[in-house]
């Protein structure tokens, strides 16, 4: 996406093989549950369409330049997000009765180090 609307050039082979390679690996590891019913392909859809969104806003936004730090920028955007995401869950969904720890754990873990960390880092980079 970058390389359409930045002009930039930073595709080259052993780009397009990493991400080949990471598309081989995904399909691999979730082809034996691959049986969708319709409910799930709106989710898959949904996944994709957010996923979208989100790189190219970050696209743009590198386009833009902004004069604050990047901690600002991904404080912001999970900020907006988690605030949508409550709002969602609650016109939608009813609460679980019962939450395994495993998935309060791994609940906790995304979102700190799937999220927080994940879009805070690339700002210590070297």
């Amino acid at each position: 996406m970058s390389s359409i609307i930045l002009k930039e050039h930073n595709l080259y082979g052993s780009n397009l093989v990493g991400i080949g390679l990471g598309f081989t690996g995904l399909i691999i590891v979730f082809s034996q549950g691959l049986a969708f019913t319709q409910t799930a392909w709106v989710g898959v859809i949904m996944v994709l369409v957010g996923a979208t969104v989100q790189a190219t806003g970050a696209v743009l936004l590198k386009q833009l330049q902004p004069s604050m730090s990047s901690l600002s920028v991904a404080t912001g955007g999970l900020l907006v997000a988690t605030s949508l995401f409550i709002i969602t869950f609650l016109l939608w969904q009813e609460w679980p009765e019962v939450i395994s720890d495993k998935t309060l754990y791994s609940s906790i873990y995304l979102g700190i180090f799937g999220s927080s960390l994940g879009f805070t880092l690339p700002e210590f980079k070297s």
